[in-house]
């Protein structure tokens, strides 16, 4: 189990997005927190998986003007073949390079924010929230791994009558899940895979934990949304669908699944981070495979829907 920030002074965070339409119902605010105990090579959003800020490339917008590796305290930035080289093991992220950039190639991945400052971004948009029954989401990353700052956030929600969403891997302690449930309106919770021994495989963790905590969040009946990402040649078989179908069965309460497929738009940031994945350029779920999903799982589901 990875080790959780105690810190309740700050979060980081990757990006704030305002006025979304996705991730729980209405108008919302999704907060999207840096670290993840999952090392989905998947994910459309790398710069979440670490929990520590990151400088992000974007070639596309370079002008080869060397600015940026003259102001590095560091030299960890250098020119070649008309590209910006990152020594990432020196870099400090001492944001020097981004401010000299004069053509915004250079990003960092990750700001610290306290409590009060995230607040003020919410309460802006609390009269979106009150027109259409939205609210605040949290997303990563995986919140959960900045626990005491996630709690302290979904309290100060509650109390100001905030609709609150959580999207989790649900890879944390069960004591500590329970704990901050009450605070959470909606569940946006994600099953990969069954099997174990394939999911440790694909994600570097184990499922056990993961269904255990759906359990319990069923048994103490929270509002939940399933969330299966399908992934071509992981997951986007008919026997781990059944398998998804049969544990839910097991459950007291039966849900909404959103069934996410894999779309590439993540990519480029994988070359931004200059990070690998063997799960780049893959083909695209046919829709007649989701349809064929969505059958399996409608025995098991009161909806099922594409994407979410």
């Amino acid at each position: 189990m990875p080790k959780l920030d105690e810190s309740k002074k700050s979060a980081i965070l990757f990006a704030v997005k305002r006025y979304s339409l996705h991730d729980g119902p209405g108008i919302r605010t999704t907060l999207f927190f840096k670290g993840c105990p999952l090392k989905c090579g998947w994910c459309h959003n790398p710069e979440g998986l670490s929990p520590d800020p990151e400088l992000i490339y974007r070639l596309g917008r370079c002008i080869h003007c060397a600015a940026c590796a003259a102001v590095c305290p560091e030299k960890a930035l250098s020119i070649e073949d008309d590209a910006v080289l990152i020594d990432r093991n020196r870099c400090r992220i001492s944001r020097c390079c981004t401010d000299a950039c004069p053509s915004n190639a250079l990003e960092i991945a990750g700001d610290s924010y306290s409590l009060e400052a995230v607040m003020e971004i919410i309460e802006q948009d609390i009269v979106f929230y009150d027109e259409s029954e939205g609210g605040v989401t949290l997303s990563g990353g995986e919140p959960l791994m900045q626990f005491e700052f996630v709690e302290d956030l979904l309290r100060m929600c509650r109390n100001h009558y905030i609709h609150t969403a959580l999207d989790t891997s649900g890879y944390i302690q069960t004591e500590r899940l329970m704990s901050i449930a009450p605070f959470v309106k909606l569940f946006l919770y994600d099953l990969k895979i069954m099997d174990t021994v394939e999911h440790q495989k694909a994600t570097g963790v184990g499922s056990e934990l993961i269904l255990e905590n759906l359990k319990a969040l069923d048994r103490a009946d929270y509002s939940l949304i399933i969330r299966i990402p399908v992934i071509p040649g992981l997951n986007d078989n008919v026997d781990n669908m059944k398998q998804i179908g049969q544990f839910l069965s097991t459950l007291n309460h039966s849900y909404r699944i959103d069934l996410l497929p894999y779309h590439n738009l993540g990519e480029e940031k994988y070359k931004q981070l200059k990070k690998t994945s063997k799960f780049l350029n893959l083909n695209d779920i046919s829709r007649d495979s989701l349809v064929k999903f969505q059958e399996i799982l409608k025995d098991h589901s009161p909806e099922v829907i594409f994407g979410g």
